[in-house]
């Protein structure tokens, strides 16, 4: 069955290029890619047996574009039918391929929860309300099986208070200077806070060939206070407690920044918002937002692991976006990130009436977006905008590194089996037109702020 088709006839037409179900979805779940079956793969949470928010199940779709999907063979791919996950089978994420003996397994890692109802605003967290399970597929992604080993992680770590333990990412990236004597290693991520201090994401150690061997705590990844927000015009607030935490490293010329992408919980309502009418029958909304930030990985102060510290950051989005998430996209080289459209202005008749309730956002590609010669903001100081990393230039210029976000396609710096995205030669900032002249002042949508470009601006 093709999804991007509808017919005119519905009386609830869908989309056709955001993602439904015949049910509730919420988060993105494991994007990645199978490069025996070239297959994406994309799962998301959903309730099954209705559009309300329940029963949280995995739900997989399959694609080889990412434009056009199809519902798996097995759909839901996983349930809350074992004791650790008896409450929801939550966000998790793809594990990269693992080549075994007996050929292709696929790997995926997801909350497991046990315990019901939590949340960050009505402590004290039930203690292992939540852990982390893996399940594998080695028939190409049809059919997946639970580990006989999970929980991997029975919950949060001993001897801390958290505000939220969920949405594991596991990641490729060195981020430990010093070689593990365990040998080649994963490390996994999981969002959460620590009540009373901030929002964090706890680093787990995972050993490459074997996920279902120990995940090793590490320790805090971020240490923040809460509702840090360096700029109430470009940051946003970044919360008490954070979701979906992905941790990636992109590369633009001759710098490299790690970044992490987060939904934060905790912000207060904006006043557009707020001041907005609304069905008095509508659910009430959930006050949260879609961020970034980069920063440097610097050793602990003591202990194993390793910190972010804070430089730079902003929004991924200002709109129904949530619950990121991404994966580096082998067959193109990008780092490639899905969302979740919710659909919070809509009551539960409505949308059981329609028969459907929220989509997957248009996937986007995220990179690092440089802009040389630049020499000034019209209307803000260029260090008064939180989403630039400044770098001063000997020609008394400055160079703008930021996070982009564009929807795909977007740029052509791809190999030519990059398919539908291979398309258009890039522009620096968010503009698709070419520049009129070295002149041009240049708008970026990416932060909202106009900067004025030196003529000697290589465009």
């Amino acid at each position: 069955m093709d999804l991007t088709s509808r017919s005119k006839q519905q009386p609830h037409p869908k989309p056709r290029m955001h993602f439904t179900a015949n049910s509730w979805i919420n988060d993105p779940c494991a994007p990645g890619y199978d490069p025996h079956t070239k297959l994406y793969h994309l799962f998301y949470q959903c309730n099954p047996t209705g559009c309300e928010w329940g029963n949280m199940s995995w739900g997989h779709i399959v694609s080889r574009d990412m434009v056009s999907w199809t519902q798996a063979d097995v759909s839901p791919a996983l349930i809350p039918d074992q004791p650790y996950d008896a409450q929801g089978v939550f966000t998790g994420c793809w594990i990269p391929p693992i080549d075994d003996e007996s050929g292709n397994t696929l790997w995926v890692a997801y909350s497991s929860v046990k315990h019901l109802p939590f949340h960050w605003t009505t402590p004290p967290y039930p203690r292992n309300a939540a852990g982390l399970a893996i399940a594998s597929s080695r028939d190409g992604g049809r059919t997946w099986t639970k580990s006989a080993r999970n929980p991997m992680v029975a919950g949060e770590p001993g001897g801390l208070k958290v505000t939220g333990f969920r949405d594991p990412f596991v990641t490729e990236l060195p981020l430990i200077s010093n070689t593990s004597d365990r040998g080649c290693v994963l490390y996994g991520l999981v969002s959460g806070g620590i009540q009373d201090s901030g929002p964090t994401v706890f680093l787990y150690e995972i050993h490459r060939d074997n996920p279902e061997q120990e995940w090793r705590y590490l320790g805090p990844l971020v240490e923040l206070p809460s509702r840090f927000q360096p700029s109430e015009k470009w940051s946003g607030n970044f919360g008490v407690n954070w979701e979906c935490a992905n941790l990636v490293a992109l590369r633009a010329g001759p710098d490299v920044r790690h970044f992490l992408v987060m939904g934060a919980e905790g912000d207060v309502e904006k006043e557009h918002v707020r001041s907005y009418q609304r069905p008095a029958t509508a659910p009430s909304r959930t006050v949260r937002a879609q961020l970034w930030m980069s920063g440097r990985l610097l050793p602990p102060a003591s202990g194993d692991g390793v910190r972010f510290q804070y430089e730079s950051g902003g929004y991924l989005d200002h709109g129904p976006y949530y619950a990121a998430n991404s994966f580096m996209d082998p067959q193109s080289g990008r780092t490639i990130v899905h969302g979740w459209n919710p659909e919070e202005d809509l009551t539960l008749g409505a949308a059981a009436k329609k028969g459907w309730n929220g989509s997957l956002a248009i996937p986007r590609e995220i990179f690092l977006l440089r802009i040389p010669k630049v020499v000034g903001a019209l209307r803000s100081a260029l260090q008064d905008i939180s989403p630039f990393e400044l770098i001063t230039e000997e020609d008394r210029t400055t160079t703008v590194l930021t996070l982009a976000y564009p929807p795909l396609p977007y740029r052509n710096q791809t190999p030519s089996h990059a398919g539908p995205f291979a398309r258009q030669r890039p522009q620096a900032g968010n503009s698709r037109r070419p520049l009129q002249s070295t002149r041009d002042v240049k708008k970026s949508a990416f932060t909202c702020a106009t900067m004025m470009i030196s003529p000697f601006a290589p465009w």
